[in-house]
């Protein structure tokens, strides 16, 4: 096997096992009594979450947000994608690293 490839497959581990754990901690938090993740198990939590009066209000609200933001990164990534593509603008190789930066993090 080659050293390039085992160090791949040591770093995939390192990252599932940093990703899988907190979300299966989560999971079993929102399934215990209380704040431990290793509980009573109930579906308490979720019956409060799910029975609560501000949940419709709480729902429009993330849904408006949501499509406000997406609204904005969408006009404003047609606008730096012509300015790009379309312009000759001064730095453009700095203005397109800066422009993929959020999607490399």
């Amino acid at each position: 096997m080659k050293r390039d490839s085992r160090l791949t497959i040591i770093l995939i581990i390192i990252v599932g096992f940093l990703t899988v754990c907190p979300v299966i901690m989560l999971v079993f938090g929102s399934f215990s009594e209380g704040l431990s993740a290793f509980g009573k198990f109930t579906l308490e939590k979720y019956i409060a979450a799910y029975t609560d009066p501000e949940l419709p209000k709480i729902i429009s609200n993330t849904v408006i947000f949501v499509l406000g933001a997406a609204l904005v990164a969408t006009i404003l990534a047609l606008f730096l994608a012509y300015l790009n593509n379309r312009t000759d603008i001064p730095g453009k190789f700095l203005f397109k690293v800066i422009s993929i930066t959020p999607m490399m993090i």
